[in-house]
């Protein structure tokens, strides 16, 4: 399995939220085989500081939908709320 992983900040716990609205309705939306769950949380320290996590059961799946029209749009939706570009990384469960 793979674990996607979004960090970012928000211009303010207002649009943290809106964030994690856009980020959340995205991932009802996805379809594609190989996506297991995602959920956005905002910091408890700190409101406007966020992470996305998309769980993956193939990379191949996530490289494909990387790719995705609909992927960049999601980040387009997001980037008016953010003060720069969401950090992604790629984490690997063993097990």
């Amino acid at each position: 399995m793979f674990v996607y992983v979004y960090t970012a900040r928000a211009k303010s716990p207002k649009a943290a939220q809106t964030v994690c609205s856009i980020f959340n309705h995205n991932l009802s939306l996805l379809q594609q085989p190989g996506f297991l769950r995602g959920d956005c949380a905002v910091r408890v320290d700190d409101p406007r500081q966020m992470i996305g996590l998309q769980y993956w059961g193939s990379r191949e799946a996530l490289q494909f939908t990387l790719g995705t029209e609909t992927h960049r749009r999601m980040l387009d939706q997001m980037a008016p709320y953010l003060e720069g570009p969401p950090e992604a990384t790629l984490y690997k469960v063993r097990g």
